[in-house]
């Protein structure tokens, strides 16, 4: 592998697909050295993209032909293990991006992240939103102990963009609904920020779906004594673009977050110390020198993160083996709901 270059070649040519091909066709050190798919019309419109990018049949011609450094995979999330497990055959990888969630299943997740370990690979989960400045910082508190003993948190991240019946993968039992295939992102920044919950309870809605969720809401319970609210849907009318919220309450201080900025709430009491002031970091006075390449700065920073992992061998977070703990998480709510005959 080039000290300057990473080659990269991307599996499954939807949407998040086409996304990252577009940035690592334009993102300094990185080649896009083609792409794959099976499905003759994503190919179709591969080859409209960019008349000069090698597409390909399968990962095995991507790969040999090819000869990327890392893939990215962007296929439906049930077909995770079996492409990662081609993948890992070819034994000429250095990395691989899969985009979330990891796995449908804890076994699925858990294999995959046996497979990349086995194979010595650097593993990167597309939980994007890790990204973005406020969340960051927010995080950076939270773990620096300013806000003292975390006691209680809610939560939410809702979305309008269903909004009438549909069919397809993500609304499938086996493969989707509201919390896999977009709550898990809310799921990934609480376990970053607070851990694995011990104890879940859960109940879900459905609004236009018939066989899977368009709501679903947990409360989670933490060994610390932390307690705090989830919820997230994705046929929310009022939620368009989508919305995601964080507030946290310790000992200390408070907090809330968003996509656009972090507050920071101190205990202003003359028997504690901290400024007793609010602090306000806002992400577009953050975000950096980034360039524009027709995606969202969180998709760029973390693709960006991915080819800065594979140039200098170090660990990425989240890799598959953390990535496999938020789909336990997942499949815990979903396990609770279910059980308690919500939907």
């Amino acid at each position: 592998m080039s000290e300057s270059t990473v080659r990269i070649g991307i599996v499954g040519m939807g949407a998040m697909g086409l996304t990252h091909a577009v940035i690592y066709s334009q993102l300094p050190g990185s080649t896009l050295v083609g792409v794959a798919d099976t499905n003759k019309r994503l190919v179709s419109l591969a080859h409209g993209f960019a008349k000069t990018l090698p597409v390909f049949e399968s990962l095995e011609t991507l790969v040999d032909e090819g000869r990327p450094d890392a893939l990215v995979v962007c296929t439906p999330a049930d077909t995770h293990a079996s492409v990662v497990d081609a993948a890992v055959r070819k034994q000429v990888l250095k990395g691989i991006f899969v985009e979330k969630p990891l796995a449908n299943t804890y076994h699925d997740a858990s294999r995959i992240a046996r497979l990349a370990s086995s194979g010595r690979l650097v593993s990167l989960v597309g939980f994007q939103k890790r990204s973005i400045p406020s969340l960051v910082q927010a995080r950076n508190w939270i773990a620096d102990g300013l806000l003292g003993e975390p006691r209680f948190f809610r939560s939410h991240w809702l979305a309008g963009h269903v909004d009438r019946p549909a069919t397809g993968w993500k609304h499938e039992p086996s493969s989707g609904g509201a919390l896999l295939e977009f709550g898990i992102h809310l799921v990934d920044l609480l376990e970053w920020m607070f851990g694995p919950p011990k104890h879940v309870k859960a109940s879900a809605a459905r609004l236009h779906s018939s066989r899977v969720e368009d709501f679903a809401a947990a409360t989670l319970e933490y060994a610390s004594g932390l307690v705090g609210v989830i919820e997230t849907g994705w046929s929310a009318r009022n939620y368009n673009p989508s919305g995601l919220a964080i507030e946290v309450h310790g000992t200390l201080a408070s907090l809330t977050v968003n996509e656009d900025r972090a507050i920071l709430y101190p205990d202003a009491r003359a028997d504690r110390d901290g400024p007793g002031e609010s602090v306000v970091l806002h992400s577009a006075s953050a975000w950096g020198s980034l360039p524009f390449l027709f995606a969202l700065p969180e998709n760029v920073l973390f693709d960006r993160s991915f080819i800065d992992h594979l140039a200098g061998g170090s660990a990425s977070a989240p890799d598959f083996e953390f990535a496999a703990r938020v789909s336990l998480t997942v499949e815990r709510i979903r396990h609770a709901f279910e059980q308690s005959g919500g939907i």
